[in-house]
């Protein structure tokens, strides 16, 4: 009952982000004001590289983030072509979650260790 709340919740919250994201597309193009200087757009069966996503990621959620968080996703990437035999979002599967995860972990365990080490 109560995880049955908390998804609703979630979805309700999700829901109204989603509505003031086409509110707010809405009101640009009545404007004429464009969201972006470099429109992104995707097509669902085209490729989409790793740096595409993190370029529109770091658009969307950048604004007033810090310099770590665009360092931290950049590094997150790089580990992640690093581990994977491809560069497609589109061909990412299950296994390369696992892949990653058994790769990566272990080095920004060290990391982490080392920094509280020092």
């Amino acid at each position: 009952a109560k995880a049955e709340r908390s998804a609703a919740a979630l979805s309700d919250r999700l829901e109204r982000y989603w509505d003031s994201l086409r509110m707010e597309l809405i009101y640009s193009r009545e404007l004429g004001i464009k969201t972006s200087s470099k429109q992104l757009v995707f097509e669902k069966n085209k490729a989409l590289s790793f740096m595409d996503a993190l370029e529109l990621y770091q658009q969307l959620k950048g604004r007033e983030k810090t310099k770590l968080f665009f360092e931290v996703s950049n590094r997150s990437i790089r580990y992640l072509t690093q581990c994977l035999n491809h560069d497609d979002v589109n061909c990412l599967a299950t296994s390369d979650a696992t892949q990653y995860i058994s790769d990566i972990a272990p080095i920004d365990c060290l990391f982490i260790l080392r920094q509280g080490l020092a």
